[in-house]
């Protein structure tokens, strides 16, 4: 973000892919979450293995980015869709497991527009809430994560994914 202009693109590239290499070298899986907007070029140069982002919010956030994300997953990169609302509370309570479904579908058609393999955007992804899920009450908590594992559920079944 503006907020720290002086920090240059190459340099944010060059820390995560130092602590990326160093998860790698440990047969870890390296992530970084996101809660906005990113260039997430810097995100996919650095070699992470995981992006999770605010998929909720920023749906099409991915999209300007589709020939990096594209790379990306051919290279066996996962994007991990924070869409099951958390932040909202009011959006938690009221969204569906329906609602979720067309969301991601929105998002995987905005990619597959661009030139990306739906069938590699699907095999290539999983579901998590989005940000802030430890600050929900129990009950909200609970939905949040019955509405990820449903959603990762139903859409295995249609897309016959294992």
């Amino acid at each position: 973000t503006s907020a720290f202009i002086t920090v240059q693109k190459n340099d944010i590239i060059e820390a995560l892919s130092e602590i990326s290499e160093i998860i790698k070298n440990f047969s870890g899986l390296s992530a970084v979450h996101c809660c906005g907007k990113s260039d997430w070029s810097i995100l996919i140069d650095s070699g992470i293995n995981i992006i999770n982002f605010d998929a909720y919010a920023y749906t099409k956030s991915l999209a300007p980015y589709s020939k990096s994300i594209n790379e990306f997953l051919k290279n066996n990169g996962y994007i991990a869709w924070g869409i099951v609302p958390t932040l909202d509370k009011e959006a938690l309570e009221k969204i569906s497991l329906k609602e979720l479904e067309e969301k991601f579908e929105e998002a995987i058609d905005d990619l597959s527009q661009k030139g990306i393999d739906k069938n590699l955007v699907i095999k290539q992804s999983f579901f998590t809430p989005s940000c802030g899920a430890g600050g929900l009450s129990m009950e909200l908590a609970q939905k949040a994560m019955t509405l990820v594992n449903d959603l990762s559920k139903d859409l295995k079944q249609k897309y016959g994914v294992n």
